[in-house]
């Protein structure tokens, strides 16, 4: 996201709380009609939410039954399947 005034953020933020109400259809119309610069600062927000709302539910479940989480799917992983050399 770059600068900007107090009018512009409060059509990002409009529209990111807007959007954060929406199911995934309702959101990508939403979207859609929305000015291009303005929906890619929504975007980028929306997707620090979803990455934030997804390390904590790693976070949280650390240990599932008999299950232990290590780490997230794919970090520390080569193409081939090999753990990554420390």
């Amino acid at each position: 996201m770059h600068a900007m005034n107090p009018e512009r953020w409060q059509k990002v933020e409009a529209l990111y709380r807007a959007a954060l109400e929406c199911g995934r259809q309702d959101r990508a119309a939403l979207m859609a009609r929305a000015d291009p610069e303005l929906r890619r600062d929504v975007e980028a927000l929306l997707a620090q939410e979803e990455t934030a709302a997804m390390e904590t539910m790693v976070d949280a479940l650390t240990q599932l039954g008999p299950y232990k989480i290590e780490a997230p799917l794919g970090a520390g992983w080569n193409a081939d399947g090999r753990t990554a050399p420390h």
